[in-house]
């Protein structure tokens, strides 16, 4: 699963209130009302399932507007806004300096709209999805038409078991300029030299081999008719359309379905925090987005005490029990004392996972760029900062980029040490 942080709203300067008309009346609930009605936007096939559902609710909020927006790929959607045909494009990818230089209409703004996984889709019988396991050396060789057969004794190595039969690897990539590819191709580079010299990293690269298909839905169509057959599609368009995916091999070279676990258990906090919270008081708010990683946090406690529990030595339970302590006794003051230091580390370590935070916090505290202690309204975070001025054209926003994550490592270590010494003297105390 490939992992990338999206850029899919790109709209002049002179647009950026229309562009982001029905977000900031969600937003603020302000009682002004902009004089524009209707908006037209192009590009982004990655992002259209979830803008077909924005832009129907958008007419239906107190100051909304009818959004007419075209899924023609991030290719289109920056030549269209280049061109001032429409009043925003969407893009997978950030547009390019040079891209940026032809504005005729004034500066470009890039406004991250939401996070969103390519998936490696196949057609193959009897290999359910999520069983099939890659690596990026792998797909690199098979897009570069170096890989051809299902059976090839890389794939198999790292598939034992698997009945991979002895067929031709039929490879599907996009037709159209496209974010989705210039996401992929960027991975590809940096996974493979020879992908990186022969194909390099763009929204239009010549591929070596392959059939080409136009948007995700394309693509996804012509693997879901083509026997064989292996693409990159965005994780929606698979899901919806039924395709098996493939497990890609993570930065550790290890543990295959962790970069995807960790990606749902994300998601799934983004959408609670903003059913729970966010669409029903129609703002973003500091406490959607503690809801938010709070959700992240529990399954990692959840894991840690559990491995922890089953480390006290089971002795000690029976001694207990032997004692006449009943069971609650026995887990109250002979379990918990001696798993407590791991249990408190367990809910560092889950600290420690949020901390560097910024998708959930970007769907629903928002950020802001004035300083609010009420958390009814969005609120801004340290990660949100690092994450937009890591992105600023001013240098000394960069460095107080720099300068929050460095602040970042310390609280965790602080923090940490901090824990160490509070539940060694719990230790020695007991």
């Amino acid at each position: 699963m490939l992992l990338q942080q999206r850029w899919p709203i790109t709209c002049g300067r002179h647009l950026f209130t229309l562009a982001i008309l029905g977000l900031t009346v969600l937003l603020a609930g302000g009682t002004t009302c902009p004089a524009t009605k209707s908006l037209t936007g192009a590009g982004s096939t990655f992002d259209n399932l979830l803008f077909s559902k924005m832009f129907t609710e958008y007419p239906k909020a107190k100051c909304g507007a009818d959004v007419n927006y075209q899924s023609v790929g991030s290719g289109a959607g920056i030549n269209d806004l280049l061109n001032n045909i429409v009043a925003f494009g969407a893009t997978d990818t950030p547009m390019t300096d040079a891209q940026l230089a032809k504005s005729k209409q004034g500066p470009i703004l890039h406004i991250p709209v939401t996070l969103g996984a390519e998936a490696m889709s196949y057609n193959l019988n009897g290999i359910p999805t999520g069983t099939l396991k890659l690596t990026g050396p792998i797909i690199a060789n098979v897009f570069l038409g170096q890989v051809k057969y299902w059976d090839d004794p890389a794939i198999k190595q790292i598939n034992s078991g698997a009945n991979l039969p002895h067929s031709t690897i039929t490879v599907v990539h996009r037709s159209d300029g496209s974010g989705t590819t210039g996401i992929f191709t960027n991975y590809l580079s940096a996974v493979s030299d020879t992908c990186k010299s022969q194909v390099g990293a763009g929204t239009t690269v010549n591929w070596p081999t392959g059939v080409g298909g136009k948007g995700n839905a394309g693509v996804a169509a012509a693997i879901k008719s083509t026997p064989g057959s292996i693409g990159y599609v965005e994780l929606a368009y698979t899901l919806s359309n039924n395709l098996p995916y493939t497990l890609v091999q993570n930065g550790e070279k290890s543990n295959y379905e962790a970069g995807f676990i960790i990606f749902v258990i994300t998601l799934l906090a983004n959408i609670l925090a903003r059913v729970l919270i966010v669409v029903p008081s129609q703002t973003f708010s500091g406490l959607s987005g503690g809801v938010a990683l709070g959700i992240i946090m529990i399954p990692i406690i959840a894991s840690t005490t559990e491995d922890v529990l089953r480390l006290v030595p089971h002795e000690l339970r029976e001694a207990s029990l032997a004692l006449g302590a009943t069971e609650a006794r026995t887990i109250l003051r002979v379990v918990l004392p001696a798993a407590l230091s791991g249990i408190i580390t367990g809910i560092v370590l889950s600290m420690a996972r949020v901390a560097g935070e910024t998708a959930p916090l970007l769907m629903t505290a928002f950020g802001t760029q004035f300083f609010n202690l009420d958390i009814t309204q969005p609120m801004d975070a340290l990660p949100l900062r690092v994450f937009v001025f890591t992105e600023s054209p001013y240098q000394i926003q960069v460095n107080q980029a720099y300068a929050g994550s460095l602040v970042l490592i310390l609280l965790i270590l602080i923090t940490s040490f901090a824990v160490r010494w509070v539940t060694g003297g719990f230790r020695a105390r007991g």
